[in-house]
């Protein structure tokens, strides 16, 4: 039976059993609805869209379909903590009344912003201090946007840098404290640094890593990874953390710091370590010079100037007799905090019983206070060759040869000004008391004290009278300086005569006093007259003779170097370092008397600007410009400077031709200077005095210029320091000439300095060395400032006078 019914069954057909004329209706109705939700797809394509996107994800914010289509920027937006937000909308289709911005917190609550148009149809708003993540949609009208995510990125950023960078205790440096600086972090080794990093968000610390660090002291990478400096919070939750470490190698950094929530920041602070090195210090020997001459029994001063960029620890003086052992001597010095230091103390050679043709050597050492290991440098030695007295005066009288002309006779004007001013003091005393009354103690005591002044300066001005100088005009002036002193010595017999009298009343010392006022001014003017003129017009005249005398020994030399220099011709089988060394030196000798001649004509023209306005030196005004100018004119300079280039190329046969040319060049200049067309010339003839005067003047302006040849030192300074040292007792006719009329103690010519410690010390002067052009002090800058200087002081002595 039942395999009857499997039978049975198998043979009925599936159209029997479910036939399709059932499911006919269905079919039709399945395919008219998808007819009809096409046509609406075709006519609202917008429409059927935002519906099917609301069907299929009926869990995804999906606005509803509007008319007016919103645009917003930048829509889902990450942002920082505490940061804000632009938000930009674009609505495209009908126009809208109003736009807002829906919020909603995580708490469900939604805020309503508006949003202020922005141009047609754009709208923008701005989100401030985000600092929890929020949803955000806009609506216009019955119209709105898909909603947006805003996230906050809680990865704290750095906003602010500060240091503290405090030296070593023993610079006495003070700290710096502010932002990074731009070169970075530098400081000695042992610099405390303190950094402060600030961030957006409260830190729970940070760490500041050490990369590509080298040892100090400019070692070598070592290899070492330093520990990272780990920097902790000012509070808990604060935003600011802190850390601190000594400097000890040179690197680089970066700075990170860490939130709370264990985020580190992106970006970080960058910067390099640089150790600093403490430089080693630096001393000079002031005094005595290099090269000194000294008498057995002069008191030489030691002068000392040291320094150091954080401390002068220790002085010491070495000393060595005729190359003997040094021996130390410890000098003052400062507190060791002192950056510079200095002193000077004496050296009595009376005490080592020295003779002439002894050397003294002396150099002074220094020390820092550096506590990683003291560092030391040393002065240049000086030596001081003892001579005999004889000598020294010698070389001391043809040293000051026009100074102790002028001094003589200045002398002669100072000390009755001071006799002047004396009398002047007691006139207007006496001038005050009634005729026929008794003198005062007091006036009694002023006019003994003039008497005693009177007698004693005409005793030194008689014994000065007698110091013959080797000048003719010193021989013209004579008569005139004793006719002056009798003068004198006839008005103190005189006021001696008034003095003595038993009952001396006022009125009568009046009188006495009025007629060696009068003496007194006579005598003055007579002197201001007939005696300084002159004087005063061998001083403005003769700076100029002596640089026409400096020129031509700068041609001599100039001539000499192009012989030499032609010598080398043809010389090709001598050693070649021997021979580029000789190149060498005879390059540096030519640029030397390059820029000595560039010097000298700009002070030829210095001089010429500085003359007395005077018809009678206007001649010579023009003589000298005029031989500045025509010297630069003839393109001297370029020779000199094509002479140097070659030699410095080991070019000999060009090198002499231009050398030879330069010197030919000045020759022509020094035939009309020996010829009397020259400044020489012009100075004479512009002297303008009396027949008894005008040969004098014209002997003593040769014989000034044979001395300054003689003792080879024919620059146009005439007094001042030059490079070699002299210390020793003045001769006696320089102390005499050197009296200023107003002190009891002597002193030295001008540029002499008397050894501290009173009058009985020896005089302490400077002579020139060899070969000295002029003062060093005149090239301590160059000749073309100190014009520009001389012009600006001129400017400000005539506003001066315009504006007292």
């Amino acid at each position: 039976a039942v395999a009857r019914a499997e039978r049975e069954a198998a043979s009925v057909s599936a159209a029997r059993v479910a036939p399709f004329v059932a499911a006919r209706p269905a079919a039709i109705a399945a395919c008219v609805a998808a007819m009809v939700v096409a046509c609406f797809a075709i006519a609202a394509p917008e429409m059927a869209a935002t519906q099917w996107r609301r069907f299929v994800q009926p869990f995804e914010d999906t606005a509803p379909y509007s008319l007016v289509t919103i645009l917003v920027e930048p829509g889902d937006a990450r942002v920082a903590y505490g940061a804000g937000l632009d938000i930009l909308v674009r609505t495209e289709g009908p126009p809208v009344e109003r736009v807002d911005l829906v919020l909603r917190g995580e708490n469900g609550a939604d805020e309503v912003l508006p949003m202020f148009a922005d141009g047609d149809g754009d709208y923008r708003t701005t989100l401030a201090s985000i600092i929890a993540p929020t949803h955000y949609h806009v609506r216009a009208d019955a119209a709105r946007s898909q909603g947006f995510h805003i996230d906050v990125v809680t990865v704290p950023r750095l906003e602010n840098l500060r240091v503290r960078i405090a030296p070593p205790d023993y610079t006495r440096m003070a700290a710096y404290e502010g932002p990074l600086p731009p070169d970075g972090i530098a400081g000695l080794l042992g610099t405390q640094v303190t950094v402060e990093a600030t961030s957006n968000r409260p830190l729970s610390g940070g760490v500041m890593q050490f990369v590509g660090t080298s040892a100090g002291d400019g070692g070598a990478d070592d290899g070492a990874s330093p520990e990272p400096l780990m920097l902790e919070p000012l509070a808990a939750g604060a935003d600011t953390v802190r850390g601190s470490f000594q400097i000890e190698r040179s690197g680089t950094f970066e700075l990170r710091v860490i939130d709370v929530a264990g985020e580190t920041s992106v970006d970080a602070y960058a910067g390099t370590i640089v150790v600093t090195e403490d430089q080693r210090p630096f001393v000079r020997l002031l005094r005595p010079k290099q090269t000194s001459l000294a008498v057995p029994t002069a008191i030489i001063p030691v002068q000392w100037s040291a320094e150091d960029d954080f401390g002068v620890a220790h002085l010491t003086l070495f000393r060595s007799l005729n190359a003997s052992q040094w021996l130390p001597l410890t000098l003052p010095a400062s507190v060791p905090t002192e950056r510079q230091a200095s002193g000077m103390i004496e050296l009595p050679l009376a005490a080592y019983g020295l003779e002439p043709g002894d050397e003294i050597s002396l150099f002074v050492r220094v020390e820092d206070n550096d506590p990683a290991g003291a560092k030391g440098a040393e002065s240049n030695v000086a030596k001081i060759r003892i001579i005999s007295q004889a000598e020294f005066d010698s070389m001391m009288e043809r040293q000051y040869t026009f100074e102790m002309l002028a001094s003589k006779y200045r002398q002669v004007q100072r000390r009755l000004a001071a006799l002047k001013a004396m009398n002047k003091r007691l006139q207007k005393n006496v001038a005050d008391r009634p005729a026929d009354a008794e003198i005062d103690p007091a006036d009694r005591e002023a006019l003994e004290a003039l008497q005693k002044r009177l007698a004693k300066d005409i005793e030194e001005l008689s014994a000065l009278a007698k110091v013959a100088l080797p000048f003719d005009l010193d021989q013209a002036l004579t008569d005139d300086l004793e006719r002056h002193i009798d003068r004198l010595r006839e008005a103190a017999e005189a006021l001696d005569e008034s003095a003595g009298k038993p009952s001396l009343k006022s009125g009568e010392l009046a009188e006495a006093l009025a007629d060696l006022a009068r003496q007194l001014q006579d005598a003055g003017e007579d002197v201001a007259a007939g005696i300084m003129p002159p004087i005063e017009h061998l001083e403005a005249i003769l700076p100029l003779l002596a640089a026409e005398e400096a020129f031509i020994e700068l041609a001599r030399r100039q001539r000499d170097l192009a012989e030499r220099i032609a010598a080398l011709e043809g010389n090709q089988d001598r050693d070649e370092p021997a021979r580029k060394a000789r190149f060498r030196d005879l390059a540096l000798e030519q640029g030397d008397i390059h820029r000595r001649l560039d010097d000298l004509l700009t002070e030829i023209e210095e001089r010429a600007d500085q003359l007395p306005d005077d018809e009678k030196l206007e001649t010579l005004r023009e003589t000298a410009k005029r031989f500045a100018e025509d010297v630069r004119d003839t393109f001297v300079f370029e020779d000199m400077a094509e002479a140097e280039s070659w030699l410095a190329g080991s070019n000999a046969p060009r090198a002499a031709s231009a050398a030879m040319t330069a010197a030919d060049k000045l020759d022509l200049f020094v035939k009309k200077c020996e010829g009397g067309q020259g400044m020489q010339g012009a100075g004479c003839e512009c002297l303008g005095f009396g027949p008894s005067l005008a040969k004098p003047m014209q002997g003593t302006i040769a014989q000034l210029l044979a001395r300054m040849r003689g003792k080879g030192n024919v620059g146009s300074g005439m007094t001042g320091q030059g490079q070699t040292g002299m210390y020793g007792q003045l001769p006696v006719a320089l102390g005499m000439l050197g009296g200023d009329g107003e002190s009891d103690d002597a002193a030295g010519p001008p540029g002499a300095a008397s050894a501290p410690g009173g009058p009985d010390r020896p005089n302490t002067v400077t002579a020139f060395g060899p070969n000295t052009s002029a003062p060093t002090t005149r090239h301590e800058a160059p000749a073309t400032y100190r014009r520009r200087v001389a012009d600006y002081f001129r400017r400000l002595a005539e506003d001066l006078e315009e504006n007292p």
